[in-house]
């Protein structure tokens, strides 16, 4: 079940999504506007926006699902 805040991290995340932006500049964006998200959440609501935008922009898609990968948590460690 998708949860109204992850709906929301996910459009600032479609909104922001830009060619020359790094990971780390998008995510210290969405940091911006949503202080107390976690990692992980904003790494949920970065594969939601995949989801979402891959049939209307394919060129954010990628670079959303660049971003989702690169801030996933490595296997064995927390978030």
């Amino acid at each position: 079940m998708v949860t109204k805040r992850a709906q929301e991290i996910c459009a600032v995340l479609v909104r922001l999504a830009a060619p020359d932006l790094s990971p780390k500049q998008l995510f210290d964006a969405v940091r911006q506007e949503f202080p107390d998200a976690t990692r992980k959440e904003i790494v949920r609501a970065a594969f939601l926006a995949v989801i979402t935008t891959a049939d209307a922009d394919c060129n954010k898609a990628r670079k959303l699902q660049s971003f989702a990968l690169a801030e996933r948590p490595v296997a064995g460690t927390e978030i």
